[in-house]
């Protein structure tokens, strides 16, 4: 569903947006089905053309394939735990792009976040209760692999998984975050973020889906902050994927 469409503001979008909740981090509840991009030009003509009431038919050529497995690594730093270094908080973003983009803010600026993040939490002296471990997925983007791959090599994470902080929405002007969790998670999230008041980004609202580079990282219980809330979202789509792409 990675495509130029246009949304009900009538601005360009990755369409997720428009799908279901159902189908949002779960696309085997659909059949596949071919898809291709568009840019944010091509696909507004496209509604122009509709707009006047021609019946749009399209032939499109692609070259794009599946080209054989190559060796990629995720990148993994971590800072242990004082207290309970067996329990762990992953910060996690993926380093890989769309096809030949240059992946700017997907995802490369919210990896440089959450690198700079973890590097601040030591430069500071800091000592966190738990195991702080920074992954940048690789693969992200053809399926989560990074993420699968990572699991495997971690088992222990079916219990000693703490929480997971993943960015994968950009970093344009955010305004707070989004979680998956129970509710006394939530509270304690919206108590943490009272810090965040003086930049105008201290808002929790319960997230949509897991960010693609953990949906096979934890079981569903395990709280997941990421999703960052943005000004306006739909403004910042078209800048954010012509920026990858």
């Amino acid at each position: 569903y990675r495509s130029g469409t246009l949304n009900a503001e009538d601005r360009a979008s990755w369409g997720g947006g428009e799908l279901p909740d159902v189908f949002l981090g779960n696309y085997s509840a659909v059949p596949p089905i071919p898809c291709f991009a568009l840019s944010t030009e091509d696909a507004h003509m496209l509604q122009r053309i509709q707009r006047r009431g021609e019946v749009l038919r399209m032939r499109v050529e692609m070259e794009a394939k599946m080209d054989g497995v190559a060796l990629s690594r995720n990148l993994v730093a971590e800072i242990e735990g004082s207290e309970k270094p067996d329990e762990v908080v992953v910060m996690s973003g993926h380093y890989d792009s769309w096809d030949v983009g240059c992946g700017a803010q997907d995802d490369l600026a919210a990896s440089v976040v959450m690198t700079k993040a973890i590097a601040n939490i030591q430069q500071l002296g800091l000592r966190p209760r738990r195991t702080l471990r920074l992954v940048l997925f690789t693969a992200e983007e053809i399926g989560s692999l990074g993420g699968w791959a990572h699991v495997r090599l971690h088992p222990e994470y079916e219990e000693k998984l703490s929480a997971i902080f993943d960015l994968d929405s950009g970093v344009f002007h955010w305004l707070g975050m989004g979680l998956t969790g129970d509710d006394q998670t939530m509270q304690t999230l919206r108590y943490v973020s009272r810090s965040l008041r003086g930049i105008r980004a201290d808002r929790v609202q319960p997230a949509r889906y897991r960010a693609t580079s953990n949906l096979y990282m934890a079981p569903r219980d395990v709280p997941t902050i990421g999703a960052p809330l943005q000004v306006p979202i739909n403004a910042i789509r078209p800048d954010y994927y012509q920026d990858v792409v």
